[in-house]
C-alpha cells in the first residue's frame, strides 16, 4: 500500500472517504470514476464536475478556475505535496482529513 500527503485547498461535501480513482492525462482519458489524478488544475475539467466527488493534483492553487468551479459543485480538491509516482491507471484509495491535511492511502 502506498501512502501520498497532500494539502485539501478545496473542502466539498464528502460522502464516502473510500473511493475509485482513475489517472487521468487528458480530459479525452476519463472513463468513469468518481475521483481523478491529473497532473495540473486543468480547467478543461469543469465538464465533468458533475460526476466527480474528489480532485487530486500535483500542482495548482486554490484560485485556478478549476478549483473555483469545483468550490461552487462542492467538490474536493486535493494538491500533493510531491509528484505522484507511478501508479495503476485505475484503482481504490481511502482518504484521511485533518483539517487541511490529507493522506491518500492507493
Amino acid at each position: 500500500m502506498m501512502k501520498l500527503k497532500g494539502k485539501l485547498i478545496v473542502k466539498g461535501i464528502l460522502k464516502n472517504t473510500n473511493l475509485s480513482y482513475e489517472l487521468v492525462n487528458s480530459i479525452f482519458d476519463y472513463k468513469n470514476s468518481n475521483t481523478i489524478i491529473i497532473p495540473f488544475l486543468n480547467p478543461d475539467y469543469t465538464i465533468i464536475l458533475n460526476k466527480l466527488d474528489v480532485i487530486i493534483s500535483n500542482s495548482g492553487s486554490a484560485l485556478s478556475h478549476l478549483a473555483v468551479v469545483a468550490r461552487e459543485y462542492n467538490k474536493s480538491v486535493i494538491i500533493l505535496e510531491k509528484d505522484f509516482p507511478k501508479i495503476k491507471k485505475y484503482g481504490n484509495l481511502k482518504l484521511s482529513i485533518k483539517g487541511d491535511q490529507v493522506q491518500i492511502l492507493l
